[in-house]
């Protein structure tokens, strides 16, 4: 336990006899003691840490209270709780509507043009199967409906081939190809 009077003091009174206390620190602020501008500047910090305690970690339940009533002028918590609440599901569903906006943004070229491939696929009644390859998709129109297969053989191979072959990038003619690939289903 410590005496009152020795935390009223602060620790440079406490170890002024001895006179060790950050006396050889050259960044010590005692050391700067005579300066003003440099007592206003700790003082300061010194507030600005206490608000932090006093606010932030001191926290509880009566100072929400009295934080939501000054903040929404609203004493009652059903009414706080359902503002903030309805924020949050605003919010919330504002970012989630841009996350998927920008999933959509960022689909290859290749990517879309397989998509429509699918959606075609899917008029003539072929479901893609989760997981399926574009491959297996193509073959498995192929063996029901054999009119389909060349261009939908054509178009997995090409698809197949851009999508994952690093040395060779997709130019013109290969997206053109795709497209005419397409055009026939």
């Amino acid at each position: 336990m410590v005496a009152p009077s020795r935390i009223e003091r602060g620790l440079a009174e406490a170890t002024a006899p001895e006179g060790s206390f950050l006396e050889q620190r050259p960044l010590s602020l005692l050391r700067y003691q005579h300066l003003v501008w440099l007592n206003t500047l700790r003082r300061q910090w010194d507030r600005l840490e206490y608000r932090w305690h006093r606010y932030v970690i001191g926290y509880d339940e009566k100072r929400q209270g009295d934080l939501l009533g000054n903040w929404l002028g609203v004493a009652a918590y059903l009414k706080s709780g359902l503002i903030l609440v309805t924020g949050s599901v605003l919010v919330l569903s504002g970012y989630g509507l841009f996350g998927l906006w920008q999933v959509r943004q960022r689909r290859s070229r290749l990517d879309r043009l397989f998509l429509r491939f699918c959606r075609r696929i899917r008029r003539r009644g072929f479901e893609r199967i989760c997981g399926e390859t574009a491959q297996q998709l193509a073959q498995r129109v192929a063996t029901q409906s054999p009119h389909l297969a060349e261009p939908c053989q054509t178009f997995a191979t090409l698809y197949t081939r851009l999508n994952f072959d690093p040395r060779q990038p997709p130019t013109r003619e290969d997206y053109r190809n795709l497209t005419a690939c397409l055009a026939r289903l």
